[in-house]
C-alpha cells in the first residue's frame, strides 16, 4: 500500500478508533497493522497522534499573559536592566509616574504582584537577546605572542612606583563600539 492511500485510510479509521473502547480498538489496530504493514507500536502513535496534542497542559494555567510580559520588558530596559530584586523595589515608584493609556491597572497590579524570581524567569530570552556576552575584538594567535618583547630583567624591582604594560593590538578596547546593543539605551 502506498503512502497516500495509507493516509487516506488512517483518516477514515482514526475517528472509529477514538470512540471505540478497550477491546474495540485492539481490533481495530490489528486491522490497521495488516492493512498498511506498520508496527503496532507505530499504528498506536499514528492513530493517537491528535489526542496527545488536545491534551490540555498539566498544573495551574499562566498567571500572566503576554501583555505583561511586554510592559515587563519594556519597564525592565527603562530602568537601564536593573537586576529583578531591585526592579521589585523602585517598580511601585516607577508605576506612579509611567503613564501609557494602554497599560491597565489590572496588568499594572500584576507587575506589583510578581516576585523577583518570576521577573527572572520571564526575562531570560529578553536578557539573552539584548545583552550579549562575550564580545571582544581581541584575535589569539601565535604571530603576536612572537612579537611582544618581554624584558625579564625589569621583574626584580622591588622599589614602589615601576610598572610595564603592553597594549600592542593584543588587547581591544573599542569602547561601546563593540557592543550590538549598549548598557544605555537613551531613555
Amino acid at each position: 500500500m502506498n503512502h497516500k492511500v495509507c493516509r487516506e485510510y488512517l483518516a477514515e479509521i482514526r475517528e472509529r478508533y477514538r470512540a471505540a473502547n478497550r477491546e474495540v480498538k485492539g481490533q481495530i489496530l490489528d486491522e490497521f497493522c495488516k492493512v498498511c504493514g506498520y508496527s503496532r507500536k507505530y499504528a498506536i502513535f499514528r492513530l493517537s497522534l491528535h489526542t496527545h496534542i488536545l491534551r490540555k497542559r498539566p498544573g495551574p494555567k499562566p498567571t500572566y499573559g503576554p501583555e505583561v510580559y511586554h510592559w515587563l520588558a519594556v519597564l525592565w530596559k527603562k530602568m537601564r536592566r536593573i537586576c529583578s530584586k531591585k526592579m521589585k523595589r523602585a517598580l511601585p515608584e516607577w508605576l506612579k509616574h509611567f503613564d501609557r493609556p494602554e497599560m491597565t491597572d489590572e496588568m499594572r497590579a500584576k507587575l506589583l504582584k510578581m516576585s523577583p524570581a518570576t521577573m527572572d524567569r520571564l526575562l531570560k530570552p529578553v536578557r539573552a537577546h539584548e545583552m550579549p556576552h562575550g564580545l571582544t575584538s581581541t584575535k589569539p594567535g601565535s604571530f603576536r605572542k612572537s612579537k611582544i618583547p618581554i624584558r625579564v630583567h625589569h621583574w626584580e624591582v622591588k622599589s614602589p612606583g615601576f610598572m610595564q604594560a603592553d597594549t600592542w593590538r593584543t588587547v581591544g578596547h573599542p569602547g561601546w563600539s563593540a557592543w550590538k546593543y549598549p548598557y544605555y539605551d537613551g531613555y
